[in-house]
């Protein structure tokens, strides 16, 4: 007999079962108004990480490279006046 987890509501409807993907906060880290930079999480490589600007709408534009663990951002794009340092929290699925 297999064994699983199952959260279900009063209905009795299924809305967490242990085959579905949720999320685990990991940490944060600051990014700064420099042009470029990055950050690396050794534990994110070569996982499915996901990634969130908290704060203000401006944000860098933001990649993330699995095989690494490297985010790396970019400002280029907007002037050096509208940029300010921001937090960013990331995690996995």
């Amino acid at each position: 007999m297999p064994y699983a987890m199952r959260c279900r509501d009063a209905a009795g409807n299924i809305i967490l079962d242990v085959t579905d993907r949720i999320t685990r906060l990991v940490g944060t880290f600051a990014v700064s108004t420099a042009n470029t930079g990055s950050f690396t999480d050794p534990t994110l490589a070569g996982k499915s990480a996901w990634f969130h600007p908290l704060g203000s709408f401006r944000a860098p534009r933001i990649t993330f490279d699995a095989s690494s663990g490297t985010f790396s951002w970019n400002w280029e794009t907007m002037p050096a006046t509208y940029r300010s340092t921001r937090t960013i929290r990331y995690g996995l699925y």
